[in-house]
């Protein structure tokens, strides 16, 4: 069990450290001075926990990969279908409801933010 909270937490270090590169645009300290100053911390406080969300339900679906392809047993096999199956269904509904979010944003002529790479960053 302390094994699994050791690599539980460094990867949950790991996944939060690119994070620090979106805080900059969050003003944390400032107080709000109207319902939009709220908001738009809301919606960029969404626009980080959204990428980390959809990583941990990845992160979810591969390791039932993997606990499928090292079980031994039917019954270690089953729980790791399990788990393949409860992240393939939170990666499918937080996908879709972000493009949902996404379609009806566009319709209306709001802009969302989302969390982009500045140009230059992959090199193909």
């Amino acid at each position: 069990m302390k094994l699994f909270l050791a690599k539980s937490t460094a990867l949950a270090a790991a996944l939060l450290v690119p994070a620090g590169a979106f805080a900059q645009q969050i003003r944390i300290g400032s107080r709000p001075r109207h319902l939009g100053d709220v908001v738009s911390l809301a919606l960029q406080l969404l626009a980080l926990l959204v990428p980390l969300l959809v990583a941990l339900a990845l992160v979810v679906f591969l390791w039932g990969v993997f606990r499928y392809v090292v079980a031994t047993g039917a019954e270690d096999k089953s729980t790791a279908q399990n788990v393949i199956i409860a992240g393939l269904i939170g990666l499918f509904v937080m996908l879709g409801v972000w493009g949902l979010v996404g379609i009806i944003a566009q319709t209306v002529g709001v802009p969302i933010f989302l969390p982009l790479l500045p140009p230059g960053t992959i090199a193909i």
